[in-house]
């Protein structure tokens, strides 16, 4: 477990440190012209920001448009761009901040102002309140001028980048085929040579004064370190991971191989760390080998992640390990060509590194790209001779539509970067061969990844899921119900994934994505409706008040049903309409709970409630009327569950009465939903209202007259007799009427229970009819 978490802990700073590196890639890419690391600034997320004075803020807002409109630097632009978002940050944040305190001292100030005109005593605090609310009405005013010049900061240095990157990309320059290329190079390489050798030398002189044996402790820790990330802890973290046999797995494959592919990438590039940090704490290293090693880190990262990506879908040894299902043959050549990408990409990185750090010329950068250009068109021109060679056998698994689209792609590519490199216009060419290869690294790192949520999501969603059972025993959900939301939550989590594609898919144009962020992250900005601020987290916030509001109610309401009212002597009825009145009281209050996390106040909460009445009058009247007699019938109790009741052609026992309908339970034991509405106001006849019992008539005709007594005296001994009948009142036979050839009999008897009324029936007429033979009494015959 130790080694396990270690690797964990070591795998995320890799992945730290990659993040860091790829807002680097913006303006270092082979694909961009030499340019410095931009400085990416933090915005501040404070909730209360520091006191400001705006005016000082727009005074910066305008030093800083003044002096993007005369630095062409692309770093330069980048940080005066983070400092006009911080200043906008921070604008907004006042903004939010003076808002909320506004709106929580209207319901003062509005009491204040009603007393005051009732006792002029109170104009001092309302002064005071009035003074208040006017200095938070100056300030949102201030904040809100000051965010919106920031905007327009943001957007005119944002659109300097952008104008500034197109030009570079379309920057013409001589064709390599031109004397006019070879001729600049060779004018400013002689004066490059020399500052590489001024930089090897500055270098070689720091190694050489170095502390001994520091120097040599550091360098030797460094390796040490390296060695063991890049081979047994990388190997051990593997293997505790999947271990030996993938059929013993207990997660999905895709899960195990991103993990495979996050120790792969992330222990090596921490190795590259360890011996830069083993070098730089021995003193073995000057400033611009500092600047040159912490590049080759970031080429190691990068190509680390190319390899680790590929070995992760389908490029592996295991055949078995494979997401793609690649035969062994192609998954060698995959190999190969990855390796041969990773090293191109990293050697492009470290290439035009070196020609910044050494001051070098702009020939010499032009000709750096077009070097990096040349390697990734052979390349990808090997993957296509590779592809267009390969022999389609039985056994090979991948589709050739999806291999002829790729190669095209490749081919197109090739083409247009030759094309590029050749009409001089360098920069684009490099910048269209290198974003081929990006694009490929993040689309299968983005499939990579909607795999591993659609895998995860069906072992947890799935039969016997821990998230299943959660929600099942939490909410009461049924098996559909958790299946679509598990289905939601994928769908949302890839939608997240995309959204993150398409961002580095534009890393290379300029922004790093920024502009796209940018727009997506003012979904989140607070809305305001009068007096109330919304926005998306306190949305959030409120979802996830209601979710545990509704989840403790339900805990309350199954103690109150299984553990207090069973040791009450109420009844039935007023059990359930106790357990059900807790439900709605805790679902009442677990959706005011909500609404007041999302900001909302009373009078927000009438507003709305004013504002929806014309809805629900119309829309939802009759769910609103069957939910006011469902508390009717809680309260009054004039049906109870248990009740034996009739409601036009409906009857039957009382099984459950809900929010919006009653479940009443027929004589063939089919269940009749009834609208609450129609117990208050229609007619109904509860048959246990007063005393739950229930009334049985036998109805019996006998032939001869003299006989009627007798059987009067036998029909009420067969009754009495009977265990179910109630003997107050007693059962009693009259003579109901007679007729030629037939004296009608009528038995009236009561039973505790009217649902047994029926089958008790049936009994007595039997026992009445055998009582009858005995005596050799006969029926009328009709």
């Amino acid at each position: 477990m130790p080694h396990r978490r270690a690797s964990a802990l070591a795998v995320w700073a890799a992945l730290l440190l990659l993040g860091g590196a790829a807002s680097a890639q913006n303006s270092l890419t082979p694909a961009a012209a030499v340019a410095a690391k931009p400085v990416v600034a933090s915005t501040p997320t404070a909730a209360v920001p520091p006191p400001v004075s705006w005016k000082d803020q727009d005074r910066l807002l305008a030093t800083l448009a003044g002096a993007a409109n005369h630095n062409g630097q692309d770093s330069a632009l980048a940080v005066l761009e983070a400092k006009a978002a911080a200043v906008q940050a921070q604008a907004r944040a006042a903004v939010a901040t003076a808002s909320q305190a506004q709106a929580k001292a209207a319901p003062d100030l509005k009491r204040l102002r009603a007393r005051a005109r009732r006792h002029p005593d109170a104009r001092t605090p309302l002064a005071a309140a009035e003074g208040r609310d006017t200095l938070l009405r100056a300030q949102i005013s201030a904040a809100s001028h000051t965010a919106a010049r920031a905007a327009d900061a943001v957007n005119a240095i944002a659109q300097i980048r952008r104008n500034d990157f197109t030009n570079r990309v379309l920057r013409r320059y001589a064709s390599p085929l031109s004397p006019a290329f070879w001729r600049a190079l060779n004018t400013s390489g002689y004066g490059d040579l020399d500052r590489f050798a001024d930089m090897a030398e500055e270098a070689q002189k720091s190694a050489t004064q170095a502390i001994e044996p520091t120097g040599a402790i550091g360098l030797a820790l460094g390796a040490l370190a390296a060695l063991l990330l890049c081979f047994p802890i990388r190997l051990l973290a593997i293997r505790l991971a999947v271990g030996h046999r993938p059929q013993r797995r207990h997660w999905p494959l895709t899960v195990q191989r991103l993990w495979i592919g996050l120790v792969d990438f992330g222990l090596p590039s921490l190795g590259a760390v360890a011996l830069r940090a083993g070098a730089a704490w021995g003193g073995l290293l000057s400033s611009k080998a500092d600047a040159l090693a912490g590049s080759a880190v970031v080429a190691v990262a990068w190509g680390a992640a190319i390899v680790a990506l590929g070995r992760a879908l389908g490029a592996g040894r295991s055949a078995e390990r494979r997401i793609v299902k690649l035969s062994d043959r192609e998954a060698a050549k995959a190999r190969l060509w990855l390796m041969w990408v990773a090293v191109v990409t990293a050697f492009g990185f470290v290439l035009t590194r070196l020609v910044f750090l050494s001051g070098g010329s702009v020939a010499s950068g032009v000709a750096a790209q077009a070097v990096v250009a040349l390697a990734y068109v052979l390349v990808a021109g090997g993957i296509v001779f590779s592809l267009r060679a390969q022999d389609v056998s039985a056994s090979d698994a991948t589709p050739a539509p999806l291999r002829g689209l790729f190669s095209m792609g490749l081919a197109a590519a090739i083409f247009a970067t030759v094309v590029c490199l050749l009409s001089g216009y360098i920069t684009l060419g490099a910048l269209i061969s290198g974003q081929v290869f990006w694009l490929s690294l993040v689309g299968a790192a983005a499939f990579l990844l909607l795999r591993v949520i659609d895998d995860l999501i069906g072992v947890g969603f799935g039969r016997g899921g821990w998230a299943r059972r959660t929600l099942a025993s939490l909410f009461r959900l049924s098996s559909s119900t958790v299946a679509q939301i598990g289905i939601l939550a994928a769908a949302g989590m890839q939608l997240l994934v995309l959204i993150g594609a398409l961002a580095l898919a534009l890393t290379p144009f300029g922004q790093s994505g920024d502009l796209l962020l940018g727009h997506l992250g003012r979904i989140g900005e607070p809305l305001r409706f009068g007096t109330a601020t919304l926005s998306l987290p306190a949305i959030a916030t409120g979802v996830g008040c209601l979710a545990i509001g509704v989840t403790l109610a339900r805990f309350v309401r199954d103690w109150v049903v299984r553990r207090y009212l069973p040791a009450t002597t109420w009844d039935t009825g007023v059990r359930n309409s106790v357990g059900t009145g807790v439900g709605y009281l805790g679902v009442g209050v677990a959706l005011l709970a909500a609404l007041a996390a999302m900001g909302l106040g009373l009078q927000q909460i009438a507003l709305i409630a004013s504002a929806l009445s014309v809805g629900i009058g119309f829309g939802l009247q009759q769910i609103v009327q069957n939910f006011v007699a469902g508390i009717i019938l809680l309260v009054e109790r004039p049906v109870k569950v248990g009740d034996w009741v009739k409601v036009d052609d409906v009857e039957g026992d009382v099984m459950r009465i809900r929010v919006r309908a009653t479940e009443v339970q027929t004589f063939d034991h089919s269940t009749v939903i009834v609208p609450n509405s129609d117990f208050v106001t229609k007619a109904v006849r509860n048959r246990t209202l007063g005393q739950s019992r229930g009334r049985v008539q036998l109805q019996v005709a006998i032939a001869n007259p003299g006989e009627a007594r007798r059987a009067c005296d036998l029909i009420a001994k067969a009754a009495s007799s009977d265990a179910e009948v109630l003997d107050k009142p007693r059962p009693s036979v009259f003579v109901d009427s007679v007729a030629p050839g037939a004296i009608n009999l009528n038995c009236y008897l009561y039973v505790a229970d009217p649902g047994e009324a029926y089958e008790i029936r049936s009994r007595l007429y039997l026992a009445t009819i055998e009582a009858l033979c005995e005596a050799h009494i006969g029926l009328a015959a009709k």
